[in-house]
């Protein structure tokens, strides 16, 4: 499969019925290979339609009408996919139950299912998904049937089957939406480490993923781009999205990100480098 790569979004506008306001309106932005974008915004703000249309679930399912275009790597398309593009590019949905196939009867036996469909050689198989597993910090689930699983479980294993692929780019849609504070850290961990490899995006309406392994920062509102650019210019910026993004101060970031000290303020600014 071909390395990771560059997407790029040109006035880029959709609506689900003639009738209907933009999903999206004229985006434009582009998000280099092997790097991480975090897209943020409120619930309505196109977010997830904006994933769908770059994993080619928006063409291949919905009627609706769109225009601009989207590149993928060195292939362009007007507007965007009209096929899932899967494994070039994997998508993970908010409900993880909706990707549990259901055809097998543990929780390594499904992980293994995305990799025999894949074509995996047959002696590769178990050990990718067992090493998915253990980046996941879920491996001691890999007899339970996935049907037995909590919310936050079947959440990391939905992922895991959608990583095992190494899709050069990889979209997830609110990520964390069901993940405790240690999925949450595994999972921020597994970014990082996916990002080397793969081009990644993900939704989310807080910032605590985000401030922690976004390179870019996407916001959106009403399908409308309020903002693109690098993490640093989106911090230097952050009270122009207060209001969307629901939170007000540096103070209020640092501690929701508990770094000790009594200078967090500063201390968080280099962490991040914008000191």
């Amino acid at each position: 499969m071909e390395g990771f790569m560059e997407i790029a979004v040109k006035d880029l506008s959709f609506h689900y019925t003639e009738s209907s306001d933009a999903a999206l309106s004229s985006l434009t932005f582009t998000i280099p290979s092997g790097s991480c974008c975090a897209i943020l915004g409120p619930t309505g703000a196109g977010k997830t339609t904006l994933l769908y249309a770059l994993s080619g679930a928006l063409g291949a399912y919905s009627s609706g009408l769109g225009t601009g275009s989207v590149r993928i790597g060195g292939e362009e398309f007007n507007p965007f996919p009209k096929n899932v593009l899967f494994p070039r590019v994997g998508l993970a949905l908010q409900e993880p139950h909706v990707q549990i196939s259901g055809l097998r009867e543990t929780v390594l036996e499904e992980i293994q299912f995305t990799l025999e469909n894949i074509g995996l050689d047959e002696d590769l198989v178990e050990s990718g998904a067992i090493d998915i597993l253990k980046q996941m910090g879920i491996l001691h689930l890999a007899e339970r049937k996935p049907g037995s699983l909590s919310g936050g479980e079947m959440q990391r294993v939905a992922l895991a089957s959608l990583l095992v692929a190494r899709p050069p780019i990889i979209l997830l849609d609110e990520p964390v939406t069901s993940i405790d504070g240690p999925g949450c850290l595994t999972l921020a961990r597994t970014i990082v480490s996916f990002k080397k490899k793969s081009t990644v995006l993900f939704t989310d309406t807080g910032l605590d993923l985000s401030l922690s392994v976004a390179d870019w920062i996407l916001v959106l509102t009403a399908g409308h781009q309020l903002f693109f650019g690098e993490k640093k210019l989106f911090l230097q910026n952050l009270q122009s999205f207060s209001e969307v993004l629901q939170t007000h101060t540096w103070e209020s970031i640092s501690n929701k990100l508990l770094l000790p000290g009594t200078n967090r303020q500063r201390r968080f600014a280099r962490a991040l480098g914008i000191q």
